[in-house]
């Protein structure tokens, strides 16, 4: 830990009074409401039968290795399936600290990511997650984390790779951007009473 925030500013606990740093940051952080600095978050994908990452997710971790150096992030989170040893093996190699690099191998889509952010918030309701992951994604992330409560900002990978499926890709997340739209619709007209029909 080497930074907090107040109300959205960063402090750099470095610069602060020696005796603070060694055993009074507890006490600082109760009388001021500190807030960790945001955790950024990287969405997997699948892994090749190599065993090595994909273009699309050597870009996505390529993203919050530099996010996480760039802003001075408290953590970054990747969450994934079998694809999580190889996103974190690259975060070292992107000389990302091993302290700060936090993973879960629990996610299979996107629904099981935006739990695991929320459960990286310490049940800090104003504290926010910048979650990673190709522009396609963004706009069903943003609507999940919504409808859990959960604060994010979303932010594209940047492409580096050109994805040779990538209109496959953009087409199967309309579809599934559209059924997440129409979930509550459907929940609606599933659990309406019996008389409410028509």
């Amino acid at each position: 830990l080497h930074h907090v925030k107040v109300e959205g500013v960063r402090f750099d606990l470095l610069q602060l009074p020696a005796e603070l740093q060694r055993g009074q940051l507890r006490v600082l952080c109760l009388e001021l409401d500190l807030h960790l600095c945001d955790p950024f978050e990287v969405i997997g994908g699948q892994l090749p039968a190599n065993g090595k990452l994909s273009e699309e997710l050597t870009d996505r971790v390529t993203t919050g290795c530099r996010l996480i150096k760039e802003e001075s992030g408290d953590r970054l989170l990747l969450v994934g399936g079998s694809e999580i040893q190889a996103m974190q093996s690259f975060a070292l190699e992107s000389n990302v600290p091993e302290e700060k690099i936090e993973v879960n191998s629990a996610s299979g889509d996107i629904g099981s990511a935006i739990r695991i952010a929320a459960s990286a918030t310490d049940g800090e309701s104003d504290e926010k997650v910048i979650i990673v992951s190709h522009w396609f994604e963004l706009a069903r992330i943003r609507i999940a984390a919504k409808r859990a409560g959960l604060q994010v900002t979303a932010v594209a990978a940047e492409q580096k790779h050109a994805l040779f499926n990538q209109n496959l890709r953009v087409a199967q997340e309309v579809v599934l951007l559209l059924k997440s739209l129409c979930e509550p619709t459907i929940a609606y007209l599933r659990n309406r009473p019996a008389g409410q029909a028509k």
